[in-house]
């Protein structure tokens, strides 16, 4: 014979152990759930760090179509569940994610994923292009292969506004050199203008982003031969208005040559930087 007051605790260890199953029982459905929508974020995680196994398996539903621009991301708790991992390394992921412009955390409505980067973001890119270790003559070459590129794209599709904020632009670089002024944002302006007219959102994204790699140099430029900057723009500008893909490569080419001695300037600047002289003994 059982004892009452056993009969009552056994009770309460069966009526704990249904509600921890009927617990497990929702949470293997929610599971399921997000298995059979978010397949990219139901995997195993593999040999890497677990946020970098979080971000990969976002990107991979972004990827698969499973999340799109505007929607919201799982929650928290989803996630953890789905993905195995706990509720630090997917606010750490979320986070990243928030740095980069491709999520907007919304308090008491989630994380959505962002139809266009926000304007705080930070471009990874720019950080692994500029710790690569390329020299003058590789960083020509990649200008050469890109600019030309962006720039015929762009002359096909500008409009009378695009010829006018090139020429707003130009006007303003050479209105900053005649006062002194000018800055390598007077000349980045000008690019930017075309990367705009390509109406690419790709080429724009990349392009900026690859602009910034060249800003030393082309301050270094403003500073040192700003009236052939000038010229040069001046030159694309009319090219752009007669569209002339032969004169707008030929005007692009000849501005490689003042904006080359810049950078192989920067480049011997910096390393006269790094040389120390030897000790005498």
């Amino acid at each position: 014979m059982i004892p009452g007051g056993s009969v009552g605790c056994i009770a309460s260890d069966l009526g704990c152990a249904h509600g921890r199953l009927a617990t497990t029982d929702r949470l293997k459905s929610t599971m399921n759930k997000i298995d059979s929508r978010y397949p990219a974020l139901s995997a195993a995680p593999q040999r890497q760090s677990v946020v970098s196994f979080v971000l990969d398996r976002i990107k991979q539903a972004i990827i698969n179509g499973e999340i799109a621009p505007g929607d919201t991301l799982p929650s928290e708790v989803e996630m953890t569940a789905s993905l195995g991992v706990g509720k630090t390394s997917i606010r750490e992921a979320l986070k990243m994610l928030q740095a980069v412009g491709a999520v907007e955390i919304r308090q008491g409505h989630g994380t959505v994923l962002r139809s266009e980067p926000g304007p705080d973001m930070l471009t990874p890119l720019i950080f692994q292009l500029l710790l690569k270790d390329g020299t003058p003559t590789e960083l020509i070459e990649f200008r050469k292969l890109v600019e030309p590129s962006y720039s015929l794209c762009a002359m096909e599709k500008a409009g009378p506004e695009d010829l006018a904020a090139l020429e707003a632009a130009v006007e303003r670089l050479e209105s900053n050199i005649r006062n002194s002024c000018q800055t390598a944002d007077d000349d980045l302006a000008f690019h930017r203008v075309i990367l705009a007219a390509t109406r690419n959102p790709y080429m724009i994204s990349i392009g900026n982003t690859i602009l910034e790699l060249f800003r030393g140099s082309i301050e270094k430029s403003m500073q040192d031969r700003p009236n052939v900057a000038a010229t040069d723009h001046r030159a694309i500008l009319e090219a752009f208005k007669a569209r002339d893909a032969e004169k707008l490569l030929a005007a692009i080419q000849n501005s490689y040559e003042g904006w080359s001695q810049s950078l192989q300037a920067q480049e011997t600047e910096r390393e006269l930087g790094d040389w120390v002289e030897p000790r005498s003994a």
